[in-house]
């Protein structure tokens, strides 16, 4: 009679064990674990509350901007991290640019941020006020930015760097051949460059001493 008891609590223990083990892995499983480590650490320095004000008092000729930009849809079983971003001018309020961003690991060392937009995106203004931002909404119903997408790597511990290449990107030129964006996130600042070429190559709109800098106003959510 023990020994026979002795074979079941065994097998009861072994099943627990096997029990625990499947919850764990489906835990790590989770929204907070999308990606690699260097992917989810780049969109948790990404996200919060920026703006351009110090740059401004420095350059008049960089305009005074919030910068807030949020990760989107975390219970979604997607293949990347969404992310919603919105600009609005400090002065007015007034929202000057509006993307989402998909971002994905390529390989060990590479990832990449893929612009999306959608028709009515005004209609999304202020969305991330909400309790459940773009609850209503899902990545199927967006479309991508093509040739517009912006490679990352992390060039030290304290910097990732990202940047489009080529002439393919178009999206929103206004009258520029193709544009180009560098990217230069820190834990606290994110520095933003956007310009826009002509054929000859020549810049023919945004800073010509570098992108916007926009420091971190409120603190980093955990």
């Amino acid at each position: 009679m023990f020994n026979l008891a002795s074979r079941y609590m065994r097998k009861f223990t072994f099943a627990c064990l096997l029990l625990a083990g499947f919850l764990g892995s489906s835990a790590l499983a989770g929204p907070a674990s999308k990606g690699s480590k260097n992917l989810r650490l780049l969109s948790e320095w990404m996200s919060g509350q920026f703006n351009s004000k110090d740059h401004h008092k420095r350059d008049s000729l960089i305009a005074p901007l919030e910068m807030r930009q949020e990760v989107i849809w975390e219970n979604l079983v997607t293949d990347g991290i969404w992310m919603y971003a919105e600009w609005k001018d400090s002065r007015t309020q007034a929202v000057v640019g509006q993307k989402f961003y998909k971002l994905s690991d390529l390989d060990d060392k590479q990832m990449e941020l893929t612009i999306y937009t959608i028709s009515n995106i005004k209609d999304y203004e202020g969305e991330l006020s909400k309790e459940k931002p773009f609850a209503n909404l899902r990545p199927d119903e967006l479309t991508m930015v093509e040739e517009c997408a912006v490679i990352f790597t992390r060039k030290t511990e304290q910097k990732y760097q990202g940047n489009t290449s080529g002439t393919d990107c178009k999206s929103g030129s206004r009258r520029a051949s193709y544009i180009l964006q560098d990217f230069q996130v820190f834990e606290n600042k994110v520095v933003w460059l956007e310009n826009g070429f002509d054929s000859d190559n020549k810049v023919i709109w945004g800073p010509l001493n570098g992108g916007y800098q926009f420091k971190r106003e409120l603190n980093r959510k955990k």
